[in-house]
Order: C-alpha cells, then structure tokens, then sequence
C-alpha cells in the first residue's frame, strides 16, 4: 500500500511541466525562508558581530576596520577597544560587510536596512533550488533532478541560513553555482561557461578565505578529461577562468600585503580558527564541553587574552595576534600529541554526524535533516561510483574532502556542516532517487 501511494505520487510529480515544478520548489523555499525571517530573524542587528563591526566602521569613515574580537584584562587595552579603530583590518573577506555597510549607507542602520539585507539572502538561498536541479541534469535524470530542487527547497538547515548575517546563504549559494559550473565547463568547453565560472569563483573567495586553494582544484578536475587531446584549449580555459578572479581577488590580496608588509591571503587570522578546536581546553566545537564558547578572554583562556594585551595595538596587531596563536597551538600539539590527535578526530567525527558540543546542533529538526543529507549523498556517491559517472563523483568528493580536512584542522560548528550538506543536495538526490525506486518497485 506505501509503495504503490509513493508510485502514484511520484507519477504525479514526475508528470508536471518542468517549469511549474520549479516555480513550486521556488516559491516553497521562499516562503520556508520568509517564515524564518519573520519568526527568528534579529532585525535589531544583532548577530552582526565581525560583519557588523566593519560595515558601521565603513559607514562612519573609519576604514575597513575593527577591533581584534578578544575580551582585554588589561583596562587601558579595554579603553582602546572602546574607541573607534585607528588601523583598519583584514580580519575578514570584504564582500559581506561590503553588502552590510552599502545598504546601512541607503537604508540608515536600523530595521530596514536589516530586512532588506535579509530578504536579498533569501532570494539568493531560493537560487539553490534551481542550481541544484541544473547540477542534477548534467550527469542523471528529470526525475532525479526534480527531487533534487524539492530536497533544496524543503532542507530547513540551508534556509535558517537567511535568519543570520553570516552570508552563509551567499556562499552556500554560490558555491553550488561553482560546482554546476565546473560541470557545464566540462560539458560545453567554452570561453564563455570558463568567464562564468571564473566570475562566481572569484565573488565565492571574496566569501569563504579557503576557496583561493579549493576552487582552482575543482576547475583543473573539470577540464581533466579533456588535457590529453585538448590541452591548448584547457589552457586558454583556464586562463579565462582566472581573469575575473584575478580582477575580483588581487585587489584584496594586495591591499592586504601593504597593510601588514607580508603575506596573508584573504584572512589575517588562520591560526585563530585551529586554536579554537586545538588547544588543552577545547572540545573540537566552538563550543567547550561545559556549554562556554571557545573564544580567548572568558572561561580558561584568560592567559591567552593577557599575552595578547602585551601586544603592541598598532597596525600590525592581527598578523602578531595570529603569530602568538600559531605558537600556543603547536606547543600544545609537541606536548600533547594524544590529547591532539584525539581533538582531530572528534572535528572529524562531529562533521560526518552532528556537533554534540553546539546547541543549535541538537535541535531534532537540525539533526533529522542533516543525518538524512549526509545518509543519503554517501548513497549517492556510491551509485556515481557503481555507474562509474567519475567527474561528478571527482567534483563532489573534492569539495567534501577539502572541508572534512579544513573544519577539522580548524573547528566544527553548524554553519560549516550546513554548508558543506547544502551542497550536497544533488547527489543526495540521486541517492533518494535510488532508495525511492527500491521501494516502489512493483513485489512479486
């Protein structure tokens, strides 16, 4: 009886013109996200933190600029804090404050400009429903594809991304456009698929620090097949491919370079991120195992704020913060291996099941849609596998991999593991696909 009602649904949805359906999945993601904003979302701007921080700096003629978010014992270097910053920061990508501090200049710093930053989230997020049909059409079928814009629409994590100021709806987004890209490049093999995809590559790092590295892996995996017979035109791919990014990235990277006369990519604060999750005190999570949020200044890293109270806080503050970071952490890691590679392994852990440190992570509807994503995306991979469809498989393994390893270098916490399942919906939906036919299949 189950099987044969999911057969007439399926016939049902299977049968619908292809635009009505993804007119559906649209408007139900919209709504889903609509509902969130107006039942959970800070329109006070609070949650703003860092973001905020830096859009109100820019707004008031201060500079891409912020304060070092540590927590002082020393009161003079608390009186600082308090004052408008005099050197600006690289603390962060520019391309979220930039959005933040663009609408706070039109709309004032208040209410409006808050929801309207919102709901430009919001529509951004609904684009993953039609980028994850798209990505879907490249290596299986309609119906699979169709599955793959509901699960989009319908995967609640991915949504509550829109009732925060993160941007975690615009990197999410884009980084499924990046992926449905690197498939099309590799299908169409033209100037004008490797400009695109330069393009969204370059706003993408602009976003998420890390895709500097990843995202040129993911454009050399698409254009591989083609190296051996086409290697003139994988060159000339490639190179505009790296135009806009070049035009969109090297201006940060380079303006970071003068700032602090050295090196630092498009974040000042990398090793920041591995003490969080690597240090004797830490669970792996943002979060400690008593509930306190891994940050230097409260809980048992006040030390660690004193040492950086002795810094001089001028415009070489950061890459020093960071310097002193690196050096807390691989002393603890020389000290304590085990006690390390324990920590490694529970990030890694945390990212393949759930954060049990976060409490956002331990909400029944979180954790029920993100056990289902990531059951059914490693069902997925292995029917790419058995099917023997390699770049689809190669593209998505990367992108997974290049995660696994980076959050569990660094920390765990929600936003990462939504991000990384939010891009896993197309092949999710091949897994879902496989385990829906097994079940409708007509019993002897």
């Amino acid at each position: 009886m189950v099987s044969s009602f999911l057969s007439d649904l399926l016939q049902r949805f299977n049968g619908l013109d292809t635009r009505r359906v993804l007119t559906a999945c649209f408007m139900l993601a919209l709504t889903l996200r609509l509902l969130l904003i107006a039942t959970a979302a800070p329109l006070d701007g609070s949650g703003q933190f860092e973001h905020g921080e830096i859009a109100r700096n820019l707004v008031h003629g201060h500079g891409f600029a912020m304060h070092w978010p540590y927590e002082p014992i020393d009161p003079q270097r608390q009186a600082l804090k308090n004052a408008p910053p005099t050197h600006e920061t690289a603390f962060l990508p520019p391309l979220n404050p930039w959005l933040l501090a663009g609408t706070f200049t039109l709309l004032g710093d208040g209410p409006a400009a808050n929801l309207a930053v919102l709901l430009f989230y919001a529509l951004v997020s609904c684009c993953q429903v039609l980028l994850a049909y798209g990505i879907c059409r490249y290596f299986t079928s309609e119906s699979t594809a169709r599955l793959a814009a509901l699960m989009a629409a319908v995967f609640v994590p991915a949504a509550t991304a829109v009732a925060s100021f993160s941007g975690s709806a615009l990197y999410q987004t884009l980084a499924l456009t990046v992926l449905w890209l690197c498939l099309r490049l590799n299908r169409r093999a033209d100037l004008s698929t490797a400009l695109l995809a330069g393009l969204a590559l370059g706003l993408l790092i602009l976003l998420r620090a890390e895709f500097i590295a990843f995202g040129p892996v993911l454009l050399l995996i698409a254009l591989w097949p083609r190296l051996r017979t086409q290697r003139i035109l994988v060159v000339k791919l490639l190179a505009v491919a790296a135009l806009p990014v070049l035009v969109l990235v090297g201006p940060w990277l380079l303006r970071n370079y003068q700032l602090f006369n050295k090196p630092v990519g498009m974040s000042s604060h990398p090793w920041n991120e591995i003490w969080r999750g690597t240090n004797p005190h830490a669970s792996g999570s943002s979060y400690d195992a008593a509930g306190n949020s891994v940050w230097v200044g409260h809980g048992p890293w006040t030390d660690i704020a004193a040492r950086l109270d002795s810094l001089p806080y001028n415009a070489r503050f950061e890459p020093a913060a960071d310097s002193l970071q690196r050096e807390i952490v691989l002393d603890f890691i020389s000290r304590e291996p085990a006690h390390a590679a324990r920590l490694f392994a529970a990030k890694f852990a945390m990212i393949w099941t759930f954060d049990w440190y976060a409490p956002k992570a331990r909400n029944p509807v979180y954790l029920l849609f993100s056990f289902a994503m990531i059951l059914l995306f490693i069902v997925g991979m292995n029917v790419l596998r058995r099917n023997r469809q390699w770049l689809p498989f190669l593209v998505f393994l990367a992108f997974v991999l290049a995660y696994t390893a980076l959050f569990t270098l660094t920390h765990v916490e929600p936003r990462y593991r939504i991000y990384m399942m939010s891009c896993m919906t197309p092949v999710a939906a091949v897994g879902l696909n496989t385990l829906l036919a097994r079940l409708t299949q007509a019993k002897p």
